[in-house]
């Protein structure tokens, strides 16, 4: 699998968006672009053998390797990260957090603790090896982590 993301700077104008999420059967010989009509995909993740990938027009979740996408939550993502069923996606400024594999979603940001100040990258989310704590990157707010 592979997408795309406009590059640069995450604060980017340009109405120019990626291209898309694509799937290649033969080792990166061919692609095909699959899933729905999005521009960016920034990440692509994996849990319990079912792919999660965010982008501009959504949170979406594959569950036959990529072949198929369905749109489990509306939104401009930029990140996602996965433990078992636990699923965080972060956008600009907003966390959501599923506790059953993107069936469901709540809003998450309040109740995180800030570990540092002003950081300046992209907004990512990432779940600790043992998914015990999350850790969420806004350049507006800084460093954040909670226990999931």
């Amino acid at each position: 699998l592979m997408g795309s993301f406009r590059g640069g700077d995450f604060t980017h104008t340009s109405d120019v968006p990626g291209v898309g999420l694509f799937r290649s059967t033969d080792g990166g010989d061919s692609w095909t672009r699959v899933g729905p009509d999005v521009g960016d995909v920034p990440v692509i993740t994996e849990c319990e053998g079912v792919l999660f990938a965010a982008s501009d027009g959504g949170l979406l979740r594959s569950e036959d390797k990529g072949a198929t996408w369905d749109n489990v939550h509306a939104g401009d993502f930029l990140g996602v990260a996965c433990y078992q069923d636990q699923v965080l996606t972060v956008g600009y400024d907003d966390l959501f957090r599923s506790q059953d594999g993107g069936d469901t979603w709540s809003e998450w940001f309040t109740g995180l603790e800030s570990v540092q100040g002003h950081t300046r990258q992209m907004p990512q989310v990432a779940i600790s090896a043992d998914g015990q704590v999350a850790y969420v990157a806004l350049p507006t707010g800084g460093l954040f982590r909670r226990p999931l």
